[in-house]
């Protein structure tokens, strides 16, 4: 039995930087990688990890708008805000699996998982049709129009070990 308490302080976030996302190490000491640098508006676009960028992190300094048939295997970082406008959308942080679904290292339990979306806000439009599958974190503001959408919660955790959750979805 975890013990839960409740306060009223509130955590200071620290202001999100693209160059802190840019490059990335597996392990310390480890080869270094880049993160690959996106346009501020997608559209029709499938993102994914490759061996110059194995854990698929996406960066934008400044604001994106992400529009119809967007897909991302990996994180999306942004410096501004990251707008769900269109249909078809899909993000999903990197889960140590390759493109048929086999696990990629040994233990992959043990690995943590990288959040889905990482940005200043996160706005939905009343219309979009969005799958995230994974955490996002969100600096200041996280506004959505009618959608299905839901908040962590002590009920939502199950811990053994690892915390999980349930993937948020916008219908």
């Amino acid at each position: 039995m975890v013990a839960w308490e409740y306060t009223d302080i509130v955590l200071e976030y620290p202001a999100i930087s693209s160059s802190d996302w840019s490059r990335y190490r597996l392990y310390e000491g480890g080869f270094e990688y880049g993160a690959v640098e996106v346009s501020s508006v997608l559209s029709n676009v499938t993102f994914g990890p490759s061996p110059d960028n194995p854990l698929g992190i996406f960066y934008r300094s400044g604001s994106i708008v992400l529009n119809d048939d967007v897909t991302i295997s990996g994180t999306l970082v942004s410096t501004g805000q990251v707008t769900l406008a269109g249909d078809d959308i899909r993000i999903s942080g990197f889960n140590w699996r390759g493109v048929e679904g086999r696990a990629t290292v040994a233990n992959i339990n043990n690995w943590p998982r990288l959040p889905a979306i990482v940005a200043d806000s996160l706005e939905m439009n009343r219309d979009v049709q969005a799958v995230v599958g994974g955490a996002i974190v969100v600096r200041t503001t996280f506004r959505g129009a009618g959608g299905d959408f839901e908040f962590v919660d002590a009920p939502d955790v199950l811990l053994q070990g690892s915390a999980t959750s349930r993937p948020l979805q916008q219908p």
